[in-house]
């Protein structure tokens, strides 16, 4: 599963074999475009599981 975002962007493709910026969280890994987006995501990782799974 890849995710990428920041707070207001939409979703953006990111290769996980190259993302510099990933996370674990719930058996899956998450990568990320920005260290910024990285640390939005470990904030709160349940809001954008929710989002994943919401498509929003």
């Amino acid at each position: 599963m890849v995710w990428s975002a920041s707070t207001r962007c939409s979703l953006m493709d990111v290769d996980p074999a190259t993302a510099r910026w990933k996370a674990e969280y719930g058996g899956h890994t998450y990568s990320f475009c920005a260290p910024s987006c990285r640390r939005q995501f470990l904030a709160d990782p349940e809001a954008f599981v929710g989002a994943i799974a919401g498509g929003t």
